[in-house]
């Protein structure tokens, strides 16, 4: 049982469904909004190990980026040295922009050239005003138990 779910953006009924159950509590609803600059005009090759690399490219797509290639990782996999390779090359052949998640960004420590020259578009994850209270009543009831273990 989990203490709580969260949905990145509304979930539909299948969803929904699908975790019922699961938490203690009602599920919490985040927004991803990009709060970077303007991308418009920037040719770009994007990528992303994320759980929706999709909803990233399009989000880009939407910032006015020109987006000539996509790349696709799993959530949380390591990038390896053919990987900066790959992508470095790619961005070189199309004579564009590497650009990436932070989540990503943060993971390419091990790849010095390819994070030099990957950049990076900052979100913002915002709660509506009840999930932000239920999310605020939920760490407090957690640290509360962590301070004062029964």
């Amino acid at each position: 049982l989990a203490d709580v779910i969260v949905f990145n953006g509304q979930p539909d009924a299948a969803l929904a469904r699908q975790t019922d159950g699961y938490g203690s509590r009602s599920p919490l609803v985040v927004t991803l909004a990009a709060n970077g600059p303007s991308l418009a005009g920037v040719r770009c090759v994007a990528f992303a190990g994320i759980g929706h690399p999709e909803r990233f490219f399009a989000t880009l797509r939407s910032l006015g980026a020109t987006v000539l290639e996509t790349h696709a990782f799993p959530d949380h996999a390591p990038y390896s040295a053919s990987d900066a390779e790959r992508l470095m090359a790619a961005a070189r052949r199309h004579d564009a922009q590497l650009i990436t998640t932070e989540k990503d960004h943060v993971r390419l420590a091990a790849h010095a050239a390819l994070l030099a020259v990957t950049r990076v578009v900052p979100v913002t994850v915002t709660l509506a005003d009840s999930d932000s209270a239920a999310l605020d009543a939920l760490l407090d009831e957690r640290l509360a138990l962590r301070t004062n273990p029964s």
